[in-house]
């Protein structure tokens, strides 16, 4: 059966820990040294494929700019502002999807090692998207909703800080959201520090599917779902599914600023591949 997947706003599950450095290991903190006033201005590329059954395969790509300051600094927290941007000449997407985004600002906290804290002008952000995207503001009523779909690239971009990776690979159990609805999925989590020098450090974190979970839960999860047919068809739904996410971060260690950051979902299913990718560089 054809399974056609669909990609729902992302759910950033992350459980790292701060670990120790066994002997020979050389560690990294992804911790905040900014201060009241920087400003950095990142280029962001938006890679989507979609492809849907016995169409053409289409990658759309949007391409913008975000004009990153420090607002407020303090021992206990920071505040930032995020302004978009589209630079003339810019491919804003195949039906110029994307200039709503000129001007839309995202202000938001964090914690003073980097971490997000809270979205603090939700409505303004709720409300730009709902009028250019047409949806109903009563579907994202909470901040809590606005945080986990509309500020995707802020959320990818603090996912680590207030962390210490190493050298050495580690491995935890963790969630990924479920693209058919319904509870979110087993999967396993892995973070390492793939380069390190005194300037410098590349992370590298990847959640897969936990396979062998999610064959041991199939029962208890289509347990429910009395109707026959529908129960065969969640069954192959899952079956068939492989989803995963990757992302790299290369980050100054002095300033704890990044400068690169690489993320892709990808979701197989039914013979289809969908993936959802951001590219965030350091303009200046």
């Amino acid at each position: 059966m054809k399974v056609l997947l669909i990609f729902i706003p992302l759910v950033l599950a992350f459980s790292a820990w701060s670990q120790e450095p066994s002997s020979g290991d050389s560690s990294a903190a992804c911790i905040t040294y900014w201060k009241q006033g920087q400003t950095h201005i990142y280029t962001i590329l938006h890679e989507k494929r979609n492809p849907q059954p016995n169409m053409p395969d289409t990658v759309f790509h949007f391409s913008y700019e975000a004009t990153v300051s420090v607002l407020d600094a303090s021992d206990s927290d920071y505040t930032v502002k995020w302004i978009f941007h589209i630079p003339p000449g810019s491919n804003a997407g195949p039906l110029d999807t994307l200039p709503f985004f000129e001007g839309m600002q995202i202000i938001y906290r964090i914690s003073n090692e980097g971490a997000f804290l809270g979205l603090l002008n939700w409505e303004e952000v709720r409300d730009h998207y709902s009028e250019i995207m047409k949806f109903p503001k009563e579907n994202f009523d909470t901040r809590e909703k606005v945080e986990s779909a509309l500020i995707r690239e802020v959320q990818l971009y603090h996912l680590p800080f207030g962390y210490k990776f190493t050298t050495t690979k580690v491995s935890s159990p963790t969630q990924l959201s479920n693209p058919f609805g319904g509870s979110p999925l087993p999967a396993i989590q892995s973070y390492q520090v793939t380069a390190y020098d005194p300037l410098l450090f590349t992370l590298v974190i990847e959640q897969n599917i936990d396979t062998a979970k999610l064959s041991s839960t199939m029962g208890a999860r289509l347990k429910k779902i009395t109707d026959v047919r529908e129960r065969q068809i969640k069954k192959e739904q899952l079956t068939s599914l492989e989803l995963s996410d990757y992302s790299e971060y290369r980050v100054i260690r002095y300033t704890g600023w990044i400068r690169h950051l690489y993320y892709k979902r990808a979701a197989v299913g039914g013979g289809i591949t969908q993936s959802d990718a951001y590219t965030i560089d350091m303009k200046n």
